[in-house]
C-alpha cells in the first residue's frame, strides 16, 4: 500500500531534494523501501542500502536492475551491526535515510527499530552525517469507538441466553493471555475523538543511542468533548524537518463529533 501513496512518496521526493547533491552518499535503512531508488534518480553519487530480509532483497534488487540503477544502488544483505566499512566500498555515508518501515513492526513504536540500526552504523557515517527522519513523537488521542471495543465487551444476555459465566471465564483468560495494547488499522473502524492529540514521548533520532534507560511519565489529559472514552489510539511521527511530518496515524486534524481519519497503510 505505501509503495504505491503517491501523496507520501511525493513527500518523500520533496524532503530529499532539500539534502541530495551530486556528491551525496546515501545509506538506506528500511525494508523493502522505494527510498534509495528515489535518491539514485534524484542525482545521489552513490545510493547503498540495508535489506535484512532476502524476499525484499530481491524485490529491491529487481526494482534497481530495471532502472538501471546497478551503478548507483548497492544492495547489502546484512543486519546493520554486521555491515563493514567494505560494505560501502570505503565510503562514508553523509545521509542516513529510512521511512522507517520494517516487517517485523506490529505496534507502531516497533518501527523505532530504525533509531538502533542508525547507532549500529554510526563509525561508517561522516561527523555531520544528516539523518532523516531526524526525530520521532508517540502521540495519542482519547477516543469513543463505535465497534472495535466490542471484542473485549462482555455479552450479558442474548437471545434468551445467560452467557454472563462464559463472560468471567473469557475476561479472566484475557487478563492472563491478551496484550494490553494490540495493533488495528483504525481507519476500517468508526470513532470520534474526547481529547485533544497529546505527545507521550519524544525521539532525537539524529544523535545515536548511548546506552538503556527507562523513561516513566505522568500526567492528566482533559476531555473536550462529550462521549464515553473506550479506547486510547497511538500512533508515531517523524519528522525530516520542522515542516515535513510523516504520520502512522491521524492524516488530520480532530474535530468534534467527526470520525477520525487515520494513516490507511499501517496500524496504530
Amino acid at each position: 500500500g505505501m509503495i504505491n501513496d503517491t501523496y507520501r512518496n511525493d513527500k518523500y521526493i520533496s524532503s530529499l531534494q532539500k539534502v541530495i547533491t551530486p556528491n551525496s552518499i546515501c545509506l538506506s535503512i528500511s525494508d523493502g523501501s522505494l527510498i534509495p531508488l528515489l535518491a539514485a534518480l534524484m542525482g545521489a553519487k552513490k545510493v547503498y542500502t540495508i535489506e535484512t530480509e532476502p524476499v525484499s532483497k530481491r524485490m529491491i534488487e529487481n526494482f534497481v536492475q530495471h532502472n538501471n540503477l546497478q551503478d548507483k544502488v548497492k544492495v547489502i544483505g546484512k543486519r546493520p551491526e554486521d555491515v563493514t566499512s567494505a560494505d560501502l566500498d570505503d565510503n562514508k555515508a553523509d545521509i542516513v535515510l529510512g521511512e522507517p518501515y520494517f516487517y517485523m513492526g506490529m505496534l507502531p513504536w516497533h518501527h523505532i527499530h530504525f533509531w538502533y540500526a542508525r547507532t549500529e552504523v554510526n563509525d561508517l557515517l561522516t561527523p555531520q552525517a544528516k539523518i532523516l527522519p531526524c526525530c520521532a513523537t508517540m502521540r495519542a488521542i482519547g477516543v469513543e469507538l463505535k465497534d472495535l471495543h466490542k471484542i473485549r465487551a462482555p455479552i450479558g444476555i442474548c437471545e434468551g441466553f445467560n452467557l454472563q459465566p462464559f463472560d468471567r471465564i473469557l475476561e479472566e483468560s484475557s487478563d492472563i493471555a491478551d496484550a494490553k495494547v494490540e495493533p488495528h488499522p483504525l481507519w476500517e473502524y468508526p470513532g470520534i475523538p474526547l481529547t485533544d492529540s497529546f505527545g507521550l514521548l519524544q525521539l532525537e533520532i539524529s544523535r545515536p543511542l548511548c546506552g538503556l534507560r527507562t523513561v516513566n511519565r505522568t500526567g492528566y489529559i482533559n476531555f473536550t468533548n462529550p462521549g464515553t472514552c473506550n479506547a486510547v489510539a497511538i500512533w508515531m511521527e517523524y519528522y525530516h524537518d520542522n515542516k515535513t511530518v510523516f504520520t502512522t496515524g491521524l492524516v488530520s486534524p480532530p474535530k468534534c463529533g467527526k470520525n477520525l481519519e487515520w494513516e490507511t497503510n499501517m496500524r496504530q
